[in-house]
């Protein structure tokens, strides 16, 4: 594996490791400080933190059907994981790997996570108005993560353009001129002409 490659993949999975251990850690946090509390408001009530388990994806899609959910979360961060070692820039792939760890997160949790009665479902826990969905750091690792991957790839193609830039221009090559002269007492046939025969 050249430099290049390996500073990517250690970027990839920095992000990965850094979006797993919030959202994990964040959701066993408000499992234990937010479960027997139905609704903790802050910031006026924009910002609410309340525990709800979703056996679904974002927005609830796909509830009650917990194996397909999972095999498609499992797809999905193959995929991702594909595309942040082929990223060409250290930035994109520590957010692509952001990206996969919120989704491994999710899937962490789905399965594994000690949630209690819980099993089988993900712990959402911030709600902000007027945002119609309860979602966790995973969902937003994902989100921020796409976005923040798009930027930099936007920014990386702006810096080096595929084409080459323009040098000075060069005009095409001086064509050589021949200069035809006129000799009126030759002729092309050979013979002279009557001027000639004449003198």
């Amino acid at each position: 594996m050249n430099p290049d490659r390996r500073s990517r993949s250690l970027w990839a999975a920095l992000g990965v490791l850094v979006a797993v251990a919030t959202d994990l850690g964040s959701s066993a946090w408000a499992v234990d400080r937010l479960g027997t509390r139905p609704v903790a408001g802050t910031l006026g009530g924009l910002v609410q933190l309340r525990v709800v388990a979703n056996t679904g994806v974002s927005f609830g899609l796909g509830a009650g059907h917990e194996a397909v959910v999972a095999l498609a979360e499992v797809g999905a961060l193959v995929v991702l994981i594909v595309l942040a070692l082929r990223t060409p820039s250290r930035v994109t792939a520590f957010f692509v790997g952001g990206v996969a760890g919120g989704g491994l997160g999710n899937l962490i949790d789905r399965t594994i996570g000690p949630h209690g009665n819980h099993h089988g479902a993900v712990i959402d826990w911030i709600h902000i108005a007027p945002y119609p969905a309860v979602f966790n750091l995973a969902d937003l690792w994902i989100r921020v993560g796409l976005v923040a991957a798009g930027l930099a790839l936007l920014a990386r193609n702006r810096r080096s353009p595929d084409a080459e830039p323009a040098g000075p221009r060069q005009g095409p090559p001086a064509m050589a001129r021949t200069t035809l002269e006129f000799d009126p007492g030759h002729r092309s046939d050979g013979r002279a002409s009557p001027t000639d025969r004449r003198s």
